[in-house]
């Protein structure tokens, strides 16, 4: 409450749209950013071709909202064109975050509340063997991939990413909104497969 500094939750983000009795109309929206492959890592220039790009957000089973009811929760991405994510840089819950205009990626999940019930069980036992894992999963555009691979890629065959500051300087972060949706979900960034995947092909 109020316009207090935010404290950072590097293990959960939150994302969705909810009608609290209480509170009103409740929206939550998500601003990542994500780091370039190791330094040094070689890559052949010539001959190489995007796939696709993907973004995927690993599923920590946080709801908020109408649980009772199965639900279709819609959601997009765009980039963020505010470097927001500064080290001298308080953040509010009052701050915007500026976006650049159009949306790079859509992802939708199913909420059943019958399902859910079931992982969250099986995840909560000592047994790891029987965990479940559910991911929002994004093919993200192909002008985008094939923008990051370009400028990851110099005509040395290394990575551009001498430092973390001219990367991100360049990527600023990507911002995931609700489209159409019933509850507020949590996802973890800091799980090993909550990542951005370029995948690619070397052609001869």
């Amino acid at each position: 409450t109020g316009n207090e500094p935010l404290k950072p939750d590097l293990d959960r983000i939150m994302v969705g749209k909810s009608n609290d009795p209480i509170f009103g109309n409740l929206e939550a929206e998500a601003y990542v950013q994500f780091l370039p492959p190791l330094v040094g890592t070689k890559l052949k220039l010539n001959g190489v071709t995007l796939d696709k790009i993907t973004l995927t957000l690993i599923n920590d089973y946080y709801f908020y909202g109408d649980t009772s009811i199965e639900s279709t929760n819609s959601f997009q991405v765009k980039r963020i064109s505010d470097r927001f994510f500064s080290r001298n840089r308080q953040l509010f819950n009052s701050t915007t975050v500026d976006t650049e205009p159009g949306v790079i990626g859509q992802a939708s999940w199913v909420f059943n509340p019958d399902s859910v019930r079931k992982r969250i069980n099986a995840n909560s036992d000592k047994n790891t063997n029987n965990d479940v894992v559910d991911s929002l999963y994004f093919e993200l555009s192909q002008d985008f991939g094939q923008e990051l691979l370009t400028k990851l890629l110099t005509t040395e065959d290394t990575l551009q990413t001498n430092t973390l500051d001219a990367f991100q300087s360049q990527f600023k972060g990507l911002a995931i909104q609700p489209v159409n949706s019933k509850v507020v979900m949590g996802f973890n960034p800091g799980k090993v497969a909550s990542k951005v995947r370029i995948y690619y092909s070397y052609i001869d």
